[in-house]
């Protein structure tokens, strides 16, 4: 299987859009961490989990 995934990064952003994303910061993380900060077995085990789900 294969996936592509394509991110667009604004270029700017307005006042009110910066003032957003630094309350969506200071909300915290989320619950799971980024799929960086996990490793290829622990996704595995995350995706078998979610599958028998």
């Amino acid at each position: 299987m294969y996936v592509e995934v394509m991110v667009e990064t604004p270029m700017s952003l307005t006042k009110k859009q910066k003032e957003l994303l630094g309350e969506f910061e200071a909300a915290g993380p989320a619950e799971k961490t980024s799929p960086e900060s996990a490793g290829f077995f622990a996704k595995v085990k995350d995706l078998w989990t979610d599958l028998k789900s």
